[in-house]
């Protein structure tokens, strides 16, 4: 899992089946034009990979879905003539059949980050395929959005910082940075994605600013070092097992403006599997919260994980 690029030689004329399958960090491909065929699944899951892949016009044959799961693919000049079958839907995708067309959106690299800019939002798409993957912690401060699979299996990355610019944390940003120890959420964020901390097993505490609104499915999961976290009453929604598994977890607060019910869009698993003592802030007017707070709040009341605190 560790191959960040490839530079094919010209004596190569395929790529067999699954040739580059599940290279997670795979950045940047270079494909020569003796190459007459790409097999199936030759790319699939190739997660980070972000260059401007030629295919040249020396390929007359694309297995099936060759770039499968390339979730960072965003600008490809398909040469061939041959169709490209199961590609993702990537924000800003182009596929030019020419050579001479120039692409609509901007792929550039800054520094030690690519970034990629679609109308007025400008993406990190993760490190270049040469950067120090260490930390991330001087992020361009016009960047709008860390895109999906930004810095995904980044397992050196020890800390980041995401500024105030950035409204949006996408799916699987930081998944499986199981290195990673310090993240630092800027204000500016107002959704966390799906899986976007997934197995994030060395961060040991978090605060959501009070920007955030959203966190998604399972976006915190198996954040075994995990010992605080403190989500604010910003937070409308949280996603199905949005902390499960993170069973260093030991005191969580959990605000709700709400005085009816569990909070209408918080998932009934979301500390699934967690062995911990949550805090939950209801409103002042609450007299009874077992029964206007329902089973799931019951649940952990009942087992000793729950204090309810009408404080707000």
């Amino acid at each position: 899992y560790s191959l960040t690029s490839v530079s094919l030689g010209d004596s190569v004329t395929s790529i067999g089946i699954s040739a580059f399958n599940e290279c997670y960090v795979l950045t940047s491909i270079t494909i020569p034009n003796s190459i007459e065929s790409i097999g199936s699944f030759a790319f699939n899951s190739c997660y980070t990979l972000t260059s401007i892949i030629t295919i040249p016009d020396s390929v007359t044959s694309i297995g099936t879905v060759a770039f499968s799961g390339c979730h960072k693919l965003v600008q490809i000049r398909n040469l061939s003539g041959q169709t490209l079958n199961g590609l993702p839907r990537n924000v800003g995708q182009e596929i030019l059949t020419d050579e001479t067309s120039e692409f609509t959106n901007t792929l550039t690299n800054e520094g030690k980050y690519q970034t990629f800019v679609v109308g007025d939002k400008k993406y990190l798409m993760g490190f270049t395929a040469e950067a120090d993957r260490t930390t991330a912690d001087d992020i361009p401060s016009d960047i709008t959005d860390i895109y999906q699979y930004a810095f995904f299996w980044c397992k050196g990355l020890t800390s980041a910082t995401i500024p105030s610019g950035v409204t949006s944390i996408e799916n699987r940003a930081f998944m499986h940075c199981s290195g990673l120890t310090s993240a630092t959420i800027g204000e500016g964020v107002t959704s966390i994605g799906d899986y976007a901390f997934y197995n994030c097993s060395g961060v040991t505490s978090l605060t959501i600013p009070d920007s955030v609104t959203s966190i998604g499915d399972r976006a915190f999961q198996g954040c075994s070092g995990l010992t605080s976290i403190t989500i604010p009453d910003s937070v409308i929604s949280i996603g199905n097992a949005a902390c499960a598994y993170s069973n260093g977890l030991s005191i969580a607060n959990i605000y709700t403006t709400s005085s009816t019910n569990k909070p209408s869009s918080y998932s009934s698993s979301w500390f699934y599997e967690c062995e911990s003592t949550l805090k939950l802030h209801i409103p002042a007017s609450v007299t009874s919260p077992t029964t206007a707070y329902g089973s799931y709040w019951n649940y952990y009341s009942s087992s000793g994980k729950l204090t309810y605190y009408a404080d707000l």
